[in-house]
């Protein structure tokens, strides 16, 4: 019985982030009714992989607006649903990334990795937070460069992103 509500939830969270017409107000539809949080966080970090904010610029952690009111459109019904379904002392946490071109230990008032990605992941939570999604249970944290995309080159630029992830929380 639990497999099958599992798949229930997989493929309805599956559908829900493929359906380009999906209405800008319209949830998608998850449940933690399911027996296991293991299942409901699992799937829910799948469906977080799908949906990261990518592309920013060397040394910036500016979120264009026209660039990411068009990924909005596709990852905040994701993001809303998650954390609307979240387990108990669970969040989702946004995570700041860079690429290792700028140095971690500068001289004088060189921006490091640790302190850009940080930059990267408050701006998206608030161009979030500015779209109505607001939540004590979404935080933000930088990994500076300590997590570059597997098979990518830490100098690449794809490593200026920012991912999310359902974790243990307070």
């Amino acid at each position: 019985m639990k497999k099958a509500i599992v798949m229930s939830i997989l493929l309805s969270l599956a559908l829900a982030a493929c359906d380009s017409g999906q209405k800008k107000d319209e949830p998608v539809v998850a449940t933690s009714a399911v027996g296991s949080e293991d299942a409901v966080v699992k799937q829910a970090n799948s469906q977080l992989a799908k949906v990261p904010y990518d592309g920013f610029e060397y040394k910036s952690s500016s979120v264009p607006a026209q660039k990411y009111d068009k990924w909005a459109t596709a990852a905040a019904p994701v993001i809303k649903s998650v954390i609307d379904n979240l387990p108990n002392g669970y969040v989702l946490m946004i995570k700041g990334h860079s690429d290792s071109t700028v140095a971690e230990n500068p001289k004088g008032k060189l921006v490091t990795n640790q302190t850009l990605s940080e930059m990267r992941a408050k701006a998206v939570y608030d161009a979030l937070r500015n779209k109505g999604i607001t939540s004590p249970k979404l935080k933000y944290m930088g990994v500076g460069d300590s997590e570059p995309i597997s098979g990518v080159p830490s100098t690449d630029g794809k490593n200026r992103r920012v991912t999310f992830e359902v974790v243990k929380g307070n």
